[in-house]
């Protein structure tokens, strides 16, 4: 997890050191010596609309990396289908039968991956997720977060 704690310092400190910008333009607009075309305020709306951009990248960046450390644990501490939560369970069957979907897949592809599902669960092997199996690309809201 301190990977992910890492990043997310990182990031705030990018978005401080940005308001910070964006404050000292905002001093220094009126002023008479300094006169820069960055002063207009179409500009520095735009650069406050940046922002968001920032946070929605740092809130991103924390969750996908907090879900993807929790799936290293997973694995590197041996835990297998029955030691999950049903939620992680249903995770975990979710990334395995997307593995085989495809409108064009054939009856067998199907019945492989769910002899591959069964067998994971009976023989109690330990569960591997990736990112895909977060199902957040780009497209990050409260729902998806819970």
């Amino acid at each position: 997890m301190q990977a992910t704690l890492n990043i997310y310092r990182e990031r705030i400190n990018e978005i401080e050191l940005y308001f910070a910008a964006i404050k000292q333009l905002y001093e220094t607009q009126g002023s008479v010596e300094v006169k820069l075309e960055f002063h207009s305020d179409d500009f520095l709306k735009m650069l406050k609309a940046n922002v968001l951009l920032m946070v929605y990248n740092l809130v991103e960046a924390s969750i996908m990396g907090s879900i993807l450390e929790i799936y290293d644990q997973l694995k590197a501490n041996g835990y297998s289908y029955n030691d999950l939560r049903k939620e992680m369970r249903d995770i975990w069957f979710s990334f395995k039968f997307n593995q085989v979907y495809d409108k064009s897949a054939h009856y067998n592809s199907y019945r492989e991956k769910a002899l591959e599902i069964i067998s994971g669960i009976v023989n109690s092997e330990i569960i591997e997720l990736s990112r895909k199996a977060t199902d957040i690309s780009g497209n990050l809201n409260a729902d998806k977060i819970r």
